[in-house]
């Protein structure tokens, strides 16, 4: 493929991710039928910038590793919008609120060794409830919990202001980790790979099909006649082969008549003698005796 239109596809690809991881953001979801969107953008950006029909499977190919970039780059979109979820669902009521101020008065009162007695087999301090604090619990409760009882036991707060900022303040310690299983479940879903598979191969056939060809192209501006066929590209050698279709000439070949068979000579007629007969020829003069030679 040649560099325009290979910049084409990369640029149109690039616009289609965003628009796509966009969508992905404001609904939480994979949204797998925007790879058709990828699909369309770098079909018609390889179509109008001049490819020809032999890059189908490099424009197939470009549409194929934007789709999976976006999967890639969706995961933590779709992992922040499932702890989204879960703290949206997070309610804290009026009894909690009352339990939550009596806890903090209490705990203020303790002494150091009755704080891992007390926080046993109370929730959610002892996460598990079985009455052993283990180093993860201890390391929460005294960066989360410890800190938040001593400031609702100094200054109490109104139970709609304090059910906002807990809610907000826990949903941080929510633990959101999905597993490859359930990646896959979300992102190769059977639709998604439908859109997908649907977003290559329907790239694939629209730059098959609907790109200009060489002969097109050449013939758009006037480089070669109709019904002759450029064998260049196919043979990929430097010889100007030039061959046209059945019952056309080509364009570049200088019309040559055909040389028109040499006329036979006429015989010539034999030439009669002449009925004349010839003068005889004039007889020397005798020389003169008496006359010495050299001398007339």
């Amino acid at each position: 493929m040649k560099a325009i239109p290979l910049v084409a596809c990369i640029a149109a690809g690039v616009v289609a991710s965003l628009i796509w991881l966009v969508a992905m953001a404001a609904e939480g979801t994979p949204w797998g039928g925007l790879a058709l969107l990828v699909g369309a953008g770098v079909s018609a950006a390889a179509i109008f910038s001049g490819a020809r029909p032999r890059n189908a499977l490099v424009a197939a190919l470009v549409t194929l590793l934007f789709c999976l970039a976006v999967k890639a780059v969706g995961i933590p979109i779709v992992t922040a919008n499932a702890r989204a979820a879960i703290v949206e669902n997070i309610k804290f009521t009026e009894t909690d609120y009352t339990r939550y101020q009596e806890d903090a008065q209490k705990f203020v009162t303790l002494k150091p060794e009755e704080v891992p007695t007390w926080v046993a087999k109370r929730p959610p301090y002892d996460s598990d409830s079985n009455g052993v604090i283990d180093a993860a619990e201890k390391e929460r409760f005294d960066r989360f919990w410890l800190p938040r009882l001593r400031a609702w036991a100094a200054n109490p707060q109104a139970s709609v202001d304090w059910a906002k900022a807990l809610r907000e303040d826990w949903g941080k310690e929510v633990e959101v980790t999905l597993s490859p299983s359930e990646l896959l479940a979300i992102f190769f879903a059977p639709l998604e790979i439908l859109a997908l598979l649907l977003a290559v191969i329907g790239t694939h056939q629209a730059v098959y099909r609907m790109a200009e060809t060489d002969a097109a192209a050449l013939r758009r501006v006037g480089k070669l006649a109709a019904g002759v066929f450029d064998l260049n590209e196919d043979i990929g050698s430097g010889i100007d082969i030039k061959m046209a279709a059945p019952g056309q000439k080509s364009a570049r070949t200088p019309e040559v008549e055909e040389p028109k068979p040499a006329k036979k000579p006429e015989p010539k007629a034999e030439k009669k003698p002449d009925p004349k007969p010839a003068t005889p020829a004039a007889k020397p003069k005798a020389k003169n005796p008496d006359q010495p030679p050299g001398m007339k």
